[in-house]
């Protein structure tokens, strides 16, 4: 047992005589031996050895004469620090979010339908959460005001809510249906992010479900956090860049594309009269994804290798030195997706040639963006330039040029 210098001195208890004299020499006061000390957990042997063989090193010694019982003391000791029962450790988050998802996962009509994964029982998560509807009511009559002094982005916000009632991905609720003594409900607060950049959606609806409510606990609180369940971002990178011949697109909607379980929709409520079957976390939407790339991976192993190596989020970044494989790629990928009702856009190749068969309203450059001679887009936060098959680093962070083979990607700082 290992026990401080200032702990030691506090257990130490009056000397008794017939063993002082054994440990220390009358005529320097020096030690000569061991000798045994009485201390407040029985006696122990201390002191230093005079033999110049065994010097400084350690020695275990038997008392086998003591006044008092060292066994039924050291007994007493351990009795007292016992834990009185075997403790279990229980499952991670990890583990728990893994195991609502295997048990709940559905995949009828082409749709995936998941449970959120909740750490209450549905009984207990109305009186856990509170009241959400006051706060986020306040915020929506904020957002209205910014909404009507901003012509234009009033009409991208309408649109944006509109096209989530004509796919499916939301619908208008009468809030009389709802019980708030006892039904689990949340209201999630929401607001524009703006991207003048973006080819596809320049307005995005954002939605807020870390809004504490009078109870001081958010939607994000009650769920369970999910692994990662994709490779990681550097990784994708580097494999990106082993082959000659690159292929680039986007999952359209992925998260709006997974339903919510029926019962767990009352706590996905937005106030503007509709309430969102939207998937609630990275984890269920990516999790789809591997699911869809597992169980159809005889049928296309191709497209499965792709969505479980080379794609984050809902990115997808795959190059190859062969042609020919690479549009084995795109065809796999369109069909395997497609039995997840999971569309591809934003194509992008080095080789134009790939994709020939490819709507352009679905690629990232029209024919008059590829005559220009710079051409680049944004890859894994990255600017990726397609004509020079390269990624661009802002001057701002340090980098190191490096080339890969065999084909003559590299990464300019």
């Amino acid at each position: 047992m290992l026990i401080g210098c200032d702990v030691f001195f506090q257990l130490l208890l009056p000397s008794e005589a017939e063993y002082t004299n054994a440990c220390s020499n009358e005529s320097t006061s020096q030690p000569t031996s061991p000798c045994i000390l009485n201390t407040k957990l029985g006696h122990v042997i201390a002191g230093a050895l005079e033999s110049s063989i065994i010097k400084n090193q350690v020695v275990s010694l038997l008392c086998t004469t003591c006044n008092t019982d060292v066994s039924n003391n050291i007994k007493k000791f351990w009795e007292v620090e016992r834990v009185p029962e075997i403790f279990i450790e229980g499952d991670s988050e990890h583990n728990l979010a893994e195991d609502v998802f295997v048990k709940s996962v559905k995949l009828e009509n082409k749709k995936f339908q998941v449970d959120l994964p909740l750490k209450l029982e549905k009984d207990k998560i109305n009186e856990t959460l509170g009241n959400s509807f006051d706060l986020a009511l306040h915020r929506f009559y904020s957002l209205e005001r910014r909404l009507h002094k901003n012509v234009n982005l009033l009409s991208d916000y309408q649109k944006f809510i509109d096209e989530y009632i004509e796919l499916g991905h939301g619908h208008y609720i009468d809030l009389a249906s709802y019980n708030f003594n006892d039904d689990p409900i949340y209201f999630m607060p929401h607001h524009a992010v703006i991207n003048e950049h973006s080819k596809s959606t320049r307005t995005r609806v954002v939605y807020d479900a870390s809004m504490k409510t009078n109870n001081k606990i958010s939607l994000n609180d009650i769920l369970l956090n999910g692994p990662m369940v994709q490779k990681e971002l550097f990784d994708i990178a580097l494999l990106f860049r082993t082959g000659k011949y690159t292929l680039n697109a986007d999952i359209k909607k992925m998260f709006r594309n997974i339903l919510v379980n029926p019962e767990h929709t009352s706590l996905q409520n937005i106030l503007w009269r509709n309430n969102p079957n939207q998937a609630s976390s990275t984890y269920l939407a990516t999790r789809c994804l591997l699911e869809l790339a597992n169980r159809y991976q005889h049928e296309f192993p191709l497209a499965s290798f792709i969505i479980k190596n080379c794609t984050y989020v809902d990115d997808i970044l795959y190059s190859h030195s062969d042609i020919n494989i690479l549009f084995n790629a795109k065809n796999e990928l369109r069909e395997m997706l497609g039995y997840g009702s999971f569309g591809l856009h934003k194509w992008a190749s080095n080789t134009p040639g790939v994709l020939s068969d490819i709507p352009e309203a679905d690629q990232q450059f029209s024919e008059l963006d590829l005559l220009q001679n710079n051409l680049s887009m944004k890859a894994l936060g990255l600017t990726f330039d397609i004509k020079k098959d390269c990624f661009i680093i802002s001057k701002r962070f340090h980098a190191t040029i490096m080339v890969t083979e065999p084909g003559v990607g590299c990464l300019l700082a």
